[in-house]
């Protein structure tokens, strides 16, 4: 699957396909960033947005989705899931706004909601493979944060 990840150099402006060169989505990314607290409501949407990636299945559907437009079943294919499965999880991928359905006949077919999402996906994927190489892999970036996490939730 590594073959088809969205993984694109920062100065690999040449590429058409590249996210972070198209209308210079990470400045503009930078530049919206907020300096003052977080209101409750975006908190709260950010939770969810997050919420939503962090289950291993969405992840996979939005990463296939960021490749090209899908139907359920070719999702369900794609991934080894169960068609129902992949129904449910593409449910709460669209109230989120994450992904987005279009009708062709009997056929449902889905792609990313935007380019924002396409370069969330790319830069977290980006950042785990940077930690990756950094700490020798993502068991051992894991185990080691495990603790922190459960530290910071007490």
């Amino acid at each position: 699957m590594m073959g088809h990840c969205l993984i694109y150099k920062e100065n690999d402006v040449e590429s058409t396909s590249n996210p972070l060169a198209l209308s210079g989505l990470r400045e503009e990314a930078e530049r919206s960033l907020p300096e003052a607290p977080l209101s409750e409501e975006f908190a709260v949407a950010l939770a969810e947005l997050f919420g939503a990636l962090a289950d291993p299945n969405r992840a996979k559907i939005v990463h296939a989705l960021a490749q090209s437009e899908k139907t359920t079943s070719g999702l369900a294919a794609l991934l080894g899931m169960s068609p129902p499965a992949v129904s449910q999880h593409l449910r709460l991928l669209r109230f989120l706004r994450i992904v987005k359905p279009r009708r062709e006949g009997r056929q449902v077919h889905y792609s990313l909601d935007d380019r924002h999402i396409r370069l969330l996906i790319s830069l977290s994927i980006t950042h785990l493979q940077e930690e990756h190489s950094r700490h020798g892999g993502l068991d051992d970036y894991d185990e080691e944060n495990t603790s922190i996490l459960n530290r910071d939730s007490d």
